[in-house]
This record gives structure tokens, C-alpha cells and sequence, in this order.
């Protein structure tokens, strides 16, 4: 740890009123958590896309006689939206599942992260 980051620390430390590993060691275990709610964050994103692909695979196999269930919706349009709905999710799902590893596999980068957060004036 740089002498200016062990300062700030120390500072941010003695104004909550604990020690500098107190507030590291509370840090690297909050990065636990992080983690458990953003897979949390990523398997809901999973289950949208695969609520929106069930959907979707239902209207497109669906009797073509059958009347649409509204009117002036046609099927480019519908596979437009759900292409961007399925895009925009997995960028969510990807980037929730990137950050669940990191805190998990790099506590100590969580922790760093944090602090810049809290450090920055």
C-alpha cells in the first residue's frame, strides 16, 4: 500500500472511529456479499431472457389462422424490440457476472475500489 493511500485510510479510519484493519477486514468481507447480490442481479436477467426467448419461440410457432394477439404488431417489429430487449439484458447479465467474479476471486480489488469512492474529495 502506497504511504499517501495508508494515510487517507488512517484518516478515513480514525473519523469512523476503528482501526485501518478493522476497515479493510470489513471492506473484503462486504465484497462477499457484493458478490452473492449481483449473481443474484445476473440470474434474474438470465430468467428474463429466458422468459423473453419462451415467448418469443410460443408466438412464432403459434397456428398462423390464429389472430395476432394485437393488431398492427407485425413479427419484424416484435423481433426488432426483442433483439434489443435481448441485448440490453445480456450486457446486465454480463456485467453483473463480471463483477460477482471480481469480488469473489478479488476481494482486495473491491476493497480499493471502495475506498477510491470514499477517498475521492
Amino acid at each position: 500500500m502506497s504511504p499517501e493511500l495508508d494515510h487517507q485510510l488512517s484518516d478515513l479510519a480514525g473519523k469512523l472511529g476503528v482501526s485501518v484493519e478493522r476497515l479493510w477486514s470489513v471492506l473484503t468481507r462486504q465484497a462477499f456479499f457484493e458478490g452473492v447480490y449481483d449473481l443474484f442481479r445476473a440470474g434474474l436477467a438470465f430468467c428474463f431472457l429466458a422468459a423473453c426467448a419462451a415467448a418469443g419461440w410460443w408466438y412464432y410457432r403459434r397456428p398462423s389462422q390464429a389472430a395476432p394477439p394485437f393488431e398492427g404488431f407485425d413479427r419484424a417489429g416484435g423481433a426488432a424490440i426483442a433483439a434489443l430487449a435481448a441485448f440490453m439484458f445480456t450486457v446486465f447479465y454480463a456485467e453483473s457476472l463480471r463483477y460477482a467474479l471480481t469480488e469473489f476471486g478479488n476481494p482486495e480489488y473491491f476493497a480499493l475500489e471502495r475506498l477510491a469512492k470514499l477517498l475521492r474529495p
